[in-house]
């Protein structure tokens, strides 16, 4: 059903196509650019732009990636169970893609009109997915602009224009005065572009603005931004990952916990039950690693520890999981658009040995931040028979973490 009141602006994102220029076995837009999908993170500009009230993205029928791939966290998939009201973004998939990206972005705007998910004097904006790098602000000044005839994010040609003949030799010189170098996403009243589309040979169109213009109209031109770039050729994955690394922030966390070992208690450790005669005493389930992960990626964003979080004299929290708190920290600083790059972990106990029980460890620790065990350090250390921990009285756990969040453009 269609909860639609009032007029909205939808997001349209053409990703059916394969991509035949950019090598791999991948489409273009399910590819990895510093280890989140493409797709991924042109999702994640046009939500954070909070200027959407539906993202639409259409797909090949046959599209067999979707599903694998990451959402951000204020975007939620438009299905039974979405909940409007909550301050995530909808999405709608819609399995129609076309042969052409001209036919996606038709066979998606009929839909969303005849469904009535966009009326004519609605805002439709269409964006490339393979332009993952778009900046925030240059979309909200695109979606800001009052032209009649829709607007398009592009930049002034810069570079001399040459004319070649089929050989390759240069026939002409072109005038680059009033030359622009069109961008996506190109927006217009929804009616318009759906005249437009509808009237067009689709074969002919490359873009938006040239179906409009076919109508008489002129959109008119917002200087977009140099990085703006759409990922075509090999080398484009480099250079987008480059621009990335540039506006990485990185934040670093460590933390520490230690619990005294007393009898009538299991031992958990990374959310493994360890056979022993002692556990580990604490309010929760006292996993001393797990707490210290906790606390290592509290402390990368200044956001005080566990004890903080999760009072010891909050009956809440008695006997709890260890595994499911770190899950709740770990969800919110994802929010904020952090990333963990690796953790590494030292657990200190004289005993039991811990050397078989490592691999388990960082499989549920893994599980539980979904992040891959190749990312994740774990080592079991003695005491040398030295103070509480040599004597068996306790078992003490350390880690450090670094997190990493990349910055729009």
């Amino acid at each position: 059903m269609n909860p639609k009141t009032g007029a909205c602006t939808v997001a349209l994102i053409p990703a059916a196509g394969r991509g035949m220029r950019f090598a791999g076995d991948l489409p273009k837009q399910y590819v990895e650019v510093a280890g989140e999908s493409v797709l991924f993170r042109t999702l994640k500009a046009m939500a954070d732009t909070q200027s959407f009230d539906l993202l639409t993205v259409v797909i090949s029928p046959d599209d067999t990636h979707f599903e694998q791939i990451r959402l951000p966290e204020n975007v939620a998939l438009l299905d039974k169970n979405f909940e409007f009201g909550t301050p995530k973004i909808p999405l709608m998939v819609l399995k129609m893609g076309g042969k052409t990206r001209a036919e996606s972005v038709s066979n998606g705007l009929k839909f969303l009109m005849e469904e009535k998910w966009l009326d004519k004097d609605d805002t439709i904006a269409v964006h490339d997915a393979a332009r993952c790098y778009v900046n925030v602000d240059d979309i909200q000044r695109l979606l800001k602009c009052d032209c009649p005839d829709g607007a398009i994010l592009a930049l002034p040609c810069a570079d001399t224009l040459k004319v070649a003949d089929e050989s390759g030799r240069i026939a002409d010189t072109v005038s680059r005065e009033n030359v622009w170098l069109a961008q996506t996403p190109q927006a217009f009243p929804a009616g318009l572009l759906f005249e437009a589309m509808s009237k067009a040979n689709l074969s002919e169109i490359t873009d938006e603005a040239s179906a409009v213009e076919k109508l008489g109209r002129k959109p008119q031109a917002i200087s977009g931004s140099l990085n703006n770039i759409k990922l075509t050729r090999p080398e484009d994955k480099a250079f987008l990952e480059q621009l990335l690394e540039q506006n990485m922030q990185m934040r670093v966390g460590q933390g520490c916990d230690v619990h005294r070992l007393v009898e009538g208690r299991p031992l958990i450790l990374g959310g493994v039950e360890i056979p022993f005669d002692k556990g580990l005493e604490g309010h929760s389930d006292a996993d001393a690693l797990l707490h210290a992960i906790t606390d290592a990626l509290l402390g990368a964003v200044g956001w005080g520890d566990i004890g903080t979080q999760f009072p010891d004299n909050d009956e809440a929290y008695k006997n709890a999981n260890s595994a499911e708190l770190l899950q709740k920290v770990w969800t919110k600083i994802q929010k904020d658009g952090w990333q963990i790059n690796n953790i590494d972990t030292t657990i200190i106990a004289q005993t039991p040995k811990l050397a078989e029980f490592i691999p388990p460890m960082k499989k549920k620790i893994g599980e539980v931040l979904k992040i891959s065990e190749h990312n994740i350090g774990i080592k079991a250390k003695t005491n040398e028979n030295l103070g509480y921990l040599g004597r068996s009285e306790a078992i003490e756990a350390q880690a450090a973490v670094l997190l990493q969040k990349f910055q729009a453009a």
